[in-house]
């Protein structure tokens, strides 16, 4: 993958630690790649299909349309990870 991927992660329910203000950050593509063997993260991919069926990282879920909620894991304490290769 490129390494200017844009990533955006939402940290949810990580244990001992209080939410900010702003669940949100940027994460480095080394960062997503230490998390994607933890069990209680959902790496998503939401690129186009084209892009998502050539290149995409290794047990990332490809999300499009309108019900992509569904997709979404029971455990609400999961730590989401969204990229795409949009550079915003």
């Amino acid at each position: 993958m490129n390494g200017r991927l844009s990533l955006l992660v939402a940290l949810l329910g990580l244990t001992g630690t209080a939410l900010a203000a702003d669940p949100y950050q940027d994460a480095t593509m080394d960062q997503v790649e230490k998390w994607i063997a933890a069990k209680d993260v959902v790496v998503y991919d939401v690129n186009p299909d084209e892009v998502y069926a050539k290149n995409h990282l290794p047990g990332a879920r490809f999300l499009t349309g309108k019900k992509w909620t569904a997709s979404l894991p029971t455990d609400k304490g999961a730590r989401l990870v969204f990229y795409c290769s949009n550079p915003r």
